[in-house]
């Protein structure tokens, strides 16, 4: 994996809020994800919690189609032009902002 994430973020609260609910959605509890996320952390390519999810997403635990992926930020208002984005840029922010939620709710232990 490469060390270093480009910093992909959102200011909105509205996109947060749908990436905690979608990836909790396939962990029965935070504890469930949290087990996830230590088994992935091996200290030497996997060293956090946001790249442990960046992998959960990446090995097609939540999405895998491109067409999916789209679909799904786009209902999110992330492209509200419909604009026509090439699918690695795509993939690479949904599997960031899925890092990002898993970082997330694993610091506020938070459950949706």
């Amino acid at each position: 994996m490469n060390t270093f994430i480009q910093p992909y973020k959102t200011n909105s609260q509205h996109v947060r809020d749908a990436f905690d609910q979608h990836i909790l959605a396939k962990f029965e509890n935070i504890e469930e994800l949290k087990k996830q996320a230590d088994y992935l952390i091996d200290g030497r390519s996997i060293r956090t919690n946001m790249e442990a999810g960046i992998k959960m997403a990446e090995g097609g635990l939540f999405l895998i189609s491109n067409s999916d992926i789209k679909e799904f930020l786009n209902s999110l208002g992330i492209n509200p032009e419909n604009k026509e984005f090439e699918e690695a840029k795509s993939w690479t922010l949904y599997t960031r902002l899925c890092g990002i939620a898993v970082e997330r709710l694993l610091i506020e232990k938070k459950e949706v």
